[in-house]
């Protein structure tokens, strides 16, 4: 378990002890209660954040959530259910018992959370903008790389941006669980990352605050209204509230650091803040129970109101029983009940969730390309010194979406001198109109003989031997600059591909099998073996000059033309090469019922042709250079068991 940092316990001590002096004097009647309430509300929730933001470490998407579940919404469930308990009770006893509308009302407020929570639940909002605003930064974290990467930077920007949309177009907005809150909460929990990451010093702090202080004064002395509250989607003005929270936040912290080696102040405090979460959660409880009863005296309010939830707070960290319920501690009924729970949903996102994503990106693709159609220009010119060639196949049973992907290749951002796709001819009376039509846009169509998914490159390998032609797949949504992008890669005696896997052996030298291979590499690899449904790059000379043989590749590898085509590339001692780090396959509807890959993939005849191919030709290695780990050549009974492994 890390060891706790005292000074950031302390200065949730005096953030606690400021947010139970702000609520207890904004109920009160005192001439400065007001100004008390308003300056402290600049920053005192922000500085929760701040610290929140501080103490974060990137961690595994699913670690994270349920992490903040048994440490937030669990205590955030339970205490708002005892709460409300004891609320009820409370009336009961002041002769005030709740009519059945207000309880079901109680109810719905307790659902719905965020603004529709008030006076004893007043704060709860909180713990719910906490807990969404730290999963998302997590996420975002993984993909930004750092607080100051230009990837968060701009992501920071466009939270930032939202908050003040939100305060601007929907103030005082009731959201559920108090989520217009949480883009203003990003960018506070960021600078806190932010100051943990780069530790600014005194000197850098001070004259932050110096700035900020300067802007704060012009902007009171030109009339601007400075006010912050969070929960009412209330930011203050645009960016000069956000800076002034953070000021203060970055102020407090400075001091109650500098104050760490002085015990008899941090001690006290750091327990406060230990403590912190169960005073969040009951002090208005207690302090709405006081004034019920006729008590006005604020500072007994104030000591009341942190000293019992503080007792309250020690009491249950004492019993093993209700500290994981009420504390979020490790352990006990609620962290078995939370692995259940996570394995049960986990499963079935598990084997529901790709469907539903894929079917979404279906349809945004499918958006797209209706946009992109629309709105096509001719692409620039490839820049290359031969004729680019796009080439593809297709069958019946793809006719209905072909036209789909024939959009996609024919409005790229660089536009091929030939898009071309070859049918058998006993198909292409078959041909649906919307295929047909496109022969106006540019697109030729070709017969050819019946070899299945060879068509695809085989005669136009025949009869344009000078070109570099990129081989499509009929099936898949194709982004405007997917040519772009294999172009921009090519070179003499090049191999370009969008989806790649990497070829593993084992101890012995032996090819895996092939669902052993590392799938979907991001770069490049020495064994770089290209699958067609990402597009294929084959500059001139690239491929060696028995790859034209229909008869051997009829013998030995008449189902797996990737297969063909990697050992063709290799034995011309091509380079390949991958253009973009990760590219996602999105399939038309119904266009894998037949897929080719159910048997190559699912039924392992990659393996049984990878074997023909290694017992012909040999291992896989460039005809120029030893590889420096030379593959080894397998026996034949070797071959035969590898055919049938999988």
């Amino acid at each position: 378990m890390a060891k706790r940092e005292i000074w950031l316990d302390a200065a949730k001590g005096v953030g606690i002890l400021f947010v139970v002096a702000a609520h207890t004097a904004g109920e009160g009647a005192g001439s400065w209660n007001a100004s008390f309430t308003n300056a402290v509300f600049l920053f005192h929730m922000p500085l929760f954040l701040v610290i929140s933001g501080y103490v974060f470490k990137p961690m595994e998407r699913g670690e994270f959530f349920w992490k903040k579940v048994a440490s937030l919404a669990v205590p955030y469930v339970l205490f708002l259910a005892v709460l409300t308990a004891a609320v009820i009770f409370k009336r009961v006893l002041l002769g005030s018992t709740p009519a059945p509308w207000e309880l079901r009302q109680m109810v719905t407020n307790d659902i719905l959370g965020g603004m529709y929570l008030t006076k004893d639940f007043g704060v709860f909002w909180f713990v719910t903008c906490l807990f969404f605003t730290q999963v998302i930064y997590n996420e975002v974290a993984f993909w930004a790389k750092g607080p100051l990467t230009p990837r968060m930077i701009s992501f920071v920007a466009a939270s930032t941006a939202l908050a003040y949309i939100i305060q601007d177009r929907w103030p005082l907005n009731f959201s559920p669980l108090a989520i217009a809150a949480v883009p203003f909460a990003l960018t506070c929990y960021w600078f806190g990352n932010l100051v943990r990451e780069r530790n600014f010093g005194p000197a850098a702090t001070a004259l932050f605050l110096g700035a900020v202080a300067i802007a704060a004064v012009v902007g009171v002395n030109s009339g601007t209204d400075i006010q912050l509250n969070m929960k009412s989607s209330i930011f203050g003005p645009p960016l000069l509230g956000l800076v002034i929270a953070l000021a203060i936040a970055s102020g407090l912290l400075l001091l109650v650091r500098s104050l760490q080696s002085s015990r008899i102040i941090t001690q006290p405090l750091a327990m406060l803040g230990e403590a912190s979460l169960v005073i969040m959660f009951l002090h208005q409880f207690f302090h709405f129970s006081l004034r019920e009863m006729g008590i006005e005296n604020e500072p007994l309010i104030v000591l009341v109101a942190v000293l019992v939830p503080f007792a309250i707070y020690m009491l249950l960290r004492r019993s093993p029983a209700l500290a994981p319920w009420f504390l979020g501690s490790r352990g006990g009924l609620p962290s078995r009940l939370l692995d259940r729970l996570r394995h049960a949903i986990e499963w079935r996102a598990a084997k529901y969730l790709p469907n539903a994503f894929e079917t979404i990106a279906r349809y945004v693709a499918l958006l797209k390309i209706t946009v992109r159609w629309a709105t096509r220009r001719k692409g620039q010119p490839s820049g290359l010194n031969e004729e680019l060639i796009v080439s593809l196949t297709s069958y019946p049973p793809r006719f209905e979406t072909l036209a789909l992907t024939l959009k996609c290749l024919l409005s790229q951002t660089v536009q091929a001198d030939r898009t071309i796709l070859w049918v058998a001819a006993k198909d292409h009376a078959l041909l649906p109109d919307d295929v047909l039509s496109l022969t106006s846009d540019g697109l030729e169509i070709r017969l050819c003989k019946d070899i299945r998914s060879y068509k695809k490159i085989y005669p136009a390998l025949i009869e344009f031997p000078g070109a570099s032609i990129v081989t499509a797949d009929d099936d898949v949504y194709y982004a405007a600059t997917w040519l772009a992008e294999l172009v921009a890669h090519a070179g003499e005696k090049t191999v370009v591909c969008h989806r790649a896997h990497s070829i593993t052996v084992d101890e012995s030298g032996l090819i895996k099998p092939y669902r052993n291979w590392t799938m979907d590499v991001p770069g490049d690899d020495d064994m770089l073996f290209p699958t067609g449904v990402g597009g294929v790059l084959y500059t001139p000379g690239s491929l060696a000059s028995e790859v034209v043989d229909e008869a051997e590749f009829q013998r030995l590898c008449p189902n797996a033309d990737d297969v063909w085509l990697f050992w063709m590339g290799r034995r011309a001692g091509s380079t390949y090469r991958k253009a973009s780090a990760k590219w996602r396959v999105i399939p038309w509807k119904g266009t894998q019922d037949s897929a080719l890959y159910l048997a190559n993939v699912e039924g392992s005849g990659n393996d049984a042709q990878i074997a023909n191919m290694l017992l012909h030709f040999g291992p896989p290695e460039k005809k120029e250079r030893q590889p420096t780990a030379p593959l080894r050549q397998p026996e034949p009974q070797e071959l035969s068991a590898k055919a049938t492994v999988g």
